[in-house]
């Protein structure tokens, strides 16, 4: 169905008449706009030019029981789950997906993954319920979401980057190196 002038889609009489209600009984606060008729000169209400914040409708639409849809998708898809309004939210949770979305494209250099994940998390800790009564963080539950945030469980120390393409050894590597030459194998034992 297309959206011209005397088409609309389904539901939308019934989605402005509620929106133009509550700014009316000052529910949801909203500019109303008026036109001239050329006919009489009187100034009529236009609902098709009032205005209405988005953060406000969205907040209606929650008090409603609606936290789907057009005004949260496709600009937060995860906006149920990590909405702290939403009555199954867990801090948890949110903790895990945000840390997992705060590594992309981050370089770890010298750490694992599970390692910058608990740094993040430390950081982080207060806005997700992963703190006690004093501020410090709860190193088990940290520890706990870290592993299943992980992307790579098979651990390992993690690989010391030696440069793009470079032969050359870098930090701990030079040492060694300087190791190995001073010892020399004079004989293989069969």
């Amino acid at each position: 169905m297309g959206y011209g002038s005397k088409e609309k889609p389904v539901g939308y009489v019934a989605v402005k008449h509620a929106l133009g209600s509550a700014v009316k009984a000052k529910i949801l606060q909203g500019r109303e706009a008026h036109v001239v008729n050329p006919n009489d000169g009187e100034y009529y209400p236009d609902d098709d030019l009032a205005l209405i914040r988005v953060d406000a409708i969205k907040d209606w639409l929650r008090s409603k029981g609606v936290v789907t849809h057009f005004f949260f998708f496709p600009e937060e898809p995860e906006g149920e789950f990590l909405s702290s309004q939403h009555p199954r939210y867990s801090p948890k949770l949110a903790a895990a997906i945000r840390a997992w979305q705060a590594m992309e494209g981050k370089d770890l250099k010298g750490k694992t993954p599970k390692q910058s994940v608990i740094k993040w998390l430390r950081l982080h800790g207060a806005d997700y319920d992963l703190t006690d009564d004093d501020g410090k963080p709860l190193d088990t539950v940290i520890d706990e979401i870290a592993k299943i945030v992980n992307w790579k469980p098979q651990g390992g120390a993690p690989k010391t980057p030696t440069g793009a393409g470079s032969t050359k050894p870098t930090g701990v590597s030079k040492t060694l190196a300087a190791i190995d030459q001073n010892f020399q194998v004079t004989a293989e034992k069969k």
